[in-house]
């Protein structure tokens, strides 16, 4: 898992090396919770996907202009800037506004997903998420752009 705080070498090595989502879709999983980015990584890993993480808007924003991700897993509550926030100035930024980026959140209700979809989001997922519902989510926003 390449991660932004002291990661960008790993980052740099991967491009230099080639691995950097090689054949593979590069996803960029922006949320504070270590555990839940651990566990997508690895789910989405086996899955063949390659994988990048931020705690935080900020710092995803920044790892998504410089790995353009083919997709973006967004969490709302974050600390600082929430994943609305981050979700609206992706959406702003010519350079990243075409990357996918699907939400997911700990509360599931209608204004929430409303609001997501509104600024842009291509999905919506509640926590704690089914694995293969997030997996089919990914390979579906995959075909749509196929």
């Amino acid at each position: 898992m390449a991660e932004l705080d002291g990661g960008m070498d790993q980052i740099n090595d991967a491009k230099i090396n080639g691995r950097m989502g090689e054949n593979n879709p590069v996803v960029l999983v922006i949320d504070d919770d270590e555990v839940t980015c651990k566990v997508l990584e690895k789910l989405l890993q086996k899955e063949k996907f390659t994988i990048v993480t931020a705690g935080n808007g900020m710092d995803g924003i920044e790892l998504a202009r410089s790995t353009r991700p083919d997709i973006v897993l967004l969490d709302i509550f974050m600390p600082g800037e929430d994943g609305f926030e981050t979700l609206g100035r992706m959406k702003k930024d010519s350079d990243i506004k075409s990357i996918p980026v699907l939400i997911f959140s700990i509360i599931e209700d209608e204004a929430r997903r409303k609001k997501a979809m509104d600024l842009g989001a291509a999905g919506y997922i509640p926590k704690p998420f089914d694995m293969r519902k997030m997996v089919t989510k990914i390979k579906g926003i995959f075909e749509k752009q196929g």
